[in-house]
């Protein structure tokens, strides 16, 4: 389920300025008759989730959940980023939704809450996510997956591995023939995933088009999943692959003793899973409490120990947003969830960029 998410995960972002906005943790706050909700929530007997996830991760969450809940009964359904999105739509159209909670790409499920398929719920929890990662009372980022480099060890040291972005393109334009082909990111037309980064690298990189052209002539490779690039670079095929989701790469490198995980210096990038209740599901209080744990202490921390970066900061288990910012060192910079994310959703943006893209390549 990797591909999928990768492929779909999003046509376009807005970056937070200069230092990522990354505050101290707030207390949950939650009503006095919260249990009359847990108790509506028992009622209905289940929740279902729509969710494009890795089984590991799913599983993770819905074992926690189970754990607290278990009179609520949670339906997971494994399917791929743009099914859900297309789904919640003809669900809504045929007047029969049966999902409760989309757990899906930032750009995807912004665009469905700009279309009234999500219901408004100010979680108690709310206060604990940051500023960037909240849409107007509606869809809340639940995690903060970093663009990182990895590397074989065994081909190269990390000294000689670029820590900057002009670096980057000045290794490429200085040393082509130690890189050429060795070399490797997402492919921006077949993967969101690389679109996404891409077109972030555009707003945050003066010379992110110069750069592009330098990839293309040291023959760059480009891929659409996260599986390909480390079957390379764990063989030697890449020396290095840029820009790759860090939630999975520092995972392979625990069990690869070969692959190196490092972030850019000057600024690294991070996009969230974002999750919302859909309207007209047939369990809304069940919703609404499954919600709340995804977002509470306790949810963030099962999804963090399965692999997925919390979105919080006291999750404790050195795999929370503090621990990211500290790979990053201190230059994280969260894609906010905002306007640009649903204007960028327009097909002429994608097409537009995609054009220059090939063109700036040499294809």
């Amino acid at each position: 389920m990797i591909r999928s998410l990768e492929r779909l995960a999003g046509c376009a972002a807005i970056i937070l300025a200069a230092t990522a906005t990354i505050s101290s943790p707030k207390a949950s706050e939650y009503p006095a008759d919260y249990a009359q909700l847990v108790a509506a929530a028992e009622k209905e007997g289940k929740v279902s989730i729509y969710a494009p996830t890795d089984p590991a991760q799913s599983k993770a969450l819905m074992d926690a959940f189970n754990a607290k809940h278990p009179k609520i009964k949670v339906e997971w359904n494994d399917i791929t980023a743009q099914a859900l999105f297309s789904r919640i739509i003809s669900e809504a159209a045929a007047g029969q939704v049966g999902g409760d909670i989309a757990w899906n790409v930032p750009d995807m499920q912004l665009k469905l809450v700009s279309m009234g398929h999500a219901v408004p719920y100010e979680s108690p929890e709310a206060a604990t996510v940051p500023e960037w990662g909240k849409y107007k009372g509606i869809a809340y980022a639940t995690t903060i997956e970093p663009a990182v480099i990895m590397y074989n060890k065994t081909l190269t040291s990390e000294d000689k591995i670029p820590k900057t972005h002009d670096q980057l393109l000045d290794t490429l334009k200085n040393n082509a023939e130690a890189w050429r082909g060795k070399v490797a990111t997402f492919d921006p037309e077949k993967s969101g995933t690389g679109f996404l980064w891409s077109r972030n690298n555009e707003r945050l990189w003066p010379d992110f088009w110069t750069f592009v052209k330098e990839f293309g002539k040291v023959g760059g490779q480009v891929y659409s999943s996260s599986s390909q690039f480390k079957e390379k670079v764990l063989s030697g095929e890449l020396l290095m692959a840029f820009d790759m989701n860090g939630a999975y790469a520092r995972e392979w490198a625990k069990a690869a003793p070969n692959l190196g995980v490092i972030a850019f210096n000057d600024y690294t990038q991070a996009y969230s899973r974002v999750a919302f209740i859909i309207k007209d599901g047939k369990n809304p209080n069940a919703a609404r409490v499954f919600l709340d744990f995804m977002l509470s202490q306790e949810g963030q921390r099962a999804v963090s120990n399965a692999g997925l970066p919390s979105v919080r900061r006291d999750v404790d288990n050195g795999n929370d947003i503090d621990d990211i910012n500290a790979l990053s060192n201190g230059k994280l910079k969260p894609i906010a969830l905002g306007q640009d994310l649903i204007d960028d959703f327009d097909p002429k943006t994608r097409t537009t960029f995609l054009a220059r893209w090939k063109r700036e390549l040499g294809k």
